[in-house]
């Protein structure tokens, strides 16, 4: 992973939140959005394949949702750069489809999505996310094309 930091004490805060969040997708730990989403939370998603997420219940349903159908789920940071109240990360997803998701029986077939996740955080807590990774990708492979 490249780390690329920001000035700030706040910065080096908000890119801990941010790594934690991947650290809850990878281990499956559902009191980590507890402890770094503010109620308010929204993801701004507009490719999400499920239905988009609010608060950290929203974010702990996601998660869940997408270990069902991905028992193997890893997310893989490659990137992340941070500055002032805003975190970048750049990612890859894996996993091997097993269960239903996004309208696909389970399949059996190995995934691997790239992506990347803007994070906000306000008053040491996460408030808003924007994602833009390959949806149609990840598709296309669930389809064995």
């Amino acid at each position: 992973m490249t780390e690329i930091d920001g000035t700030t004490g706040s910065s080096t805060r908000n890119r801990a939140l941010s790594s934690r969040y991947y650290e809850a997708w990878n281990s499956g730990d559902l009191a980590i959005p507890d402890e770094i989403f503010a109620e308010t939370f929204f993801i701004n998603d507009p490719g999400s394949p499920v239905p988009l997420v609010m608060g950290p219940n929203g974010v702990k349903g996601r998660i869940r949702d997408y270990r069902a159908a991905f028992p193997d789920l890893e997310i893989e940071v490659e990137d992340v750069v941070g500055e002032g109240d805003r975190v970048a990360t750049r990612w890859t997803l894996r996993g091997t489809h097993l269960g239903v998701f996004a309208g696909f029986e389970a399949t059996g077939r190995r995934i691997e999505v790239p992506g990347i996740t803007i994070h906000r955080a306000d008053g040491g807590l996460i408030v808003e996310a924007w994602v833009n990774w390959d949806t149609l990708g990840m598709r296309r492979q669930l389809q064995g094309e």
